[in-house]
Order: C-alpha cells, then structure tokens, then sequence
C-alpha cells in the first residue's frame, strides 16, 4: 500500500517537476495549523478526510534551495502538501479515486468544457488565481497502454502576460465522473524586476546561434523555436563548455525576461528522427546568455505558444 502511495505522489511531481523552482524559506505554520488548513481544503474539494489525519514535516532540498512543506494524510484516502511557509496549497491528492481509476476500465463521460469548469473551481478553491495566470491547455492524458485515463487541465503563471517557464498549476480529473484526482501548484519563482524587451527576437535568435555554433552545436534541417519567457537563469551552457558537465546550477533568487530559443541538433539516441533539443536563454534587455538546457525530442511541428523560424543560411 505505501509504494502505491508514493507511485501516486509520483506522479504529480513528475507532471509538476518542470515547474518546480523552490527558494529558501523558513517553517512559519505549525503542525496543528497545517492540519486545519488540511482539512478545510479537503471539505471545500469533497475530497474523504476525516480527524485522524497523520501530519509529517519534509524538507527537501530543491535544485534553487530548500523548501519546508507539511504533508497532512488521511489514511489512505487523501493527502494534501501545504507550503510551510504561509499555508498555501503545494499539492491535493485524492488517494481513493486513483485506486478506483486503476481497478476499474476508463470511460470518457466528461466533455471538455465539463472539466475546464470543474477544474476552474478547484483552481480558484486552491489559491492558483492569487498569482496573474492563463490557461495553457486541457487534454486527455494517456495512460501506460495509450488509453484515456485523465482530464489534465494546466495554466500557467504570467509577468504582464510573459510565461514563466517553470511556475504553473494542474488539476487532474478522473474522466468518467470529473471527480478530482490530484491538483498541485508551482508559484517558486519570484518576479522579474523588469519585463521591458530592449533586444528583438532576430536579435535573440542571432545570438543564440552564435553560442549554439562556439559550441559545436549543428542544427537539424527543422526551424528553431522562440518564445519570450520569464526564467531562472543558469550556468548550464558555461559548465558545458568549460568543464564538460551537463548539470546545471542555477542562481536562485531573481528571474530575468528571455527570449528562449531551442536549436534542434540531429542525434542518435532514442527513436528514428530524434533529435537533442538545445535550449538557449538570451536576456531580452541586454542580449547576454542566461543559461538554458537540454532534452531528446522528435522532429516535430513546433508547439502554438512558440515561433519557428526559418533555418540559418
């Protein structure tokens, strides 16, 4: 039973992982606190709770610090993470209906435009609306064998209307019902101190080739993609060069506004047509590179909420 509790919690941090950047911050709430503000929660979402609830304190260090949370369960129904710090919501996960959903065959009951209002509701019962947002996307979520097994309902924090990349929130629906599976929330990041774009985006893409080739980076026959974007900024790219390692550190406690631009490279791990995807961060006031990262992809038409561009000369 514990290690299908931890594969649930799993789960949601996995879905949350890219939006998690957590900063320094001591404990503030108490145990007895958390357990109140647990339980309220859990009656305001329908979620089972009951006075027997076991409350565990975690401090786990995150890559951009530690972070306190207090972990409120009851028994094996549902358990819900609240920031140590000042109580908001980190995560609600309703244990019992994702044992039914495993037990039982999925059956797509609920329209879209069912789960983006239910999902609506739990968002604004857990605080997500107290940070400037917009919704990013609603879908069917597949499961290990390709069936539809949750509604998925994501939104992402803004900067007068910049995307952050990491801060965000999920609601999860169980899709025969709309019963809430799991919500979780991502708001670690502070704000930029400006979100002013002195640079051009041909400028940023510019710039970002010109590191992606001091590198040795050669780009695949497909458009690299643009967005501007709120982020951490790291030494992921200055470690690559100079010390071969590709593990970033980053340099908590500001975020800058960046023109994100991702540089696909042919390579041979993985499937047919994969590619590495460079990630380059090139401030959008002054042009400098912020960081950035990388992943293995498919080559594949580029996401709506980014730009392509054509292939350099």
């Amino acid at each position: 039973m514990k290690s299908r509790d931890l594969l649930i919690r799993v789960i949601l941090l996995c879905v949350l992982a890219a939006w998690a950047f957590p900063l320094p911050a001591p404990a503030a709430i108490d145990a007895d606190a958390a357990c109140q503000k647990a339980g309220a929660i859990a009656r305001a979402l329908d979620l089972p709770w009951g006075e027997q609830v076991e409350v565990v304190r975690e401090s786990a260090a995150g890559r951009y610090g530690d972070r306190d949370h207090w972990v409120v369960k009851y028994f094996n129904f549902a358990e819900i993470t609240l920031n140590a710090l000042d109580g908001a919501v980190v995560s609600a996960i309703n244990l019992s209906a994702f044992a039914e959903l495993v037990a039982e065959p999925t059956v797509v009951n609920t329209t879209e435009q069912v789960a983006l209002a239910r999902a609506t509701d739990i968002a604004r019962t857990i605080g997500v609306f107290s940070e400037p947002v917009r919704l990013r996307d609603v879908r069917l979520h597949p499961d290990g064998e390709g069936q539809d097994s949750q509604w998925h309902v994501r939104w992402v924090r803004t900067a007068d209307g910049i995307p952050y990349r990491g801060d965000g929130a999920i609601v999860m629906l169980e899709p025969t019902t709309g019963k809430l599976l799991g919500t979780g929330t991502s708001f670690w990041s502070r704000p930029p101190e400006s979100t002013k774009v002195h640079i051009e985006e041909s400028a940023g893409l510019l710039g970002a080739r010109q590191h992606a080739r001091a590198l040795g980076i050669t780009e695949a026959d497909v458009p690299p993609t643009v967005e501007l974007q709120v982020v951490q900024p790291n030494n992921y790219w200055k470690r690559t060069r100079d010390y071969g390692s590709q593990i970033a550190i980053p340099y908590p406690g500001y975020s800058r506004v960046a023109w994100a631009v991702t540089i696909k490279e042919p390579s041979t791990l993985g499937q047919e047509g994969a590619v590495s995807q460079k990630l380059f961060w090139i401030d959008a006031l002054d042009g400098k590179l912020l960081g950035g990262a990388q992943s293995i992809g498919v080559l594949s038409s580029a996401p709506a909420a980014a730009k392509t561009v054509p292939t350099s000369p």
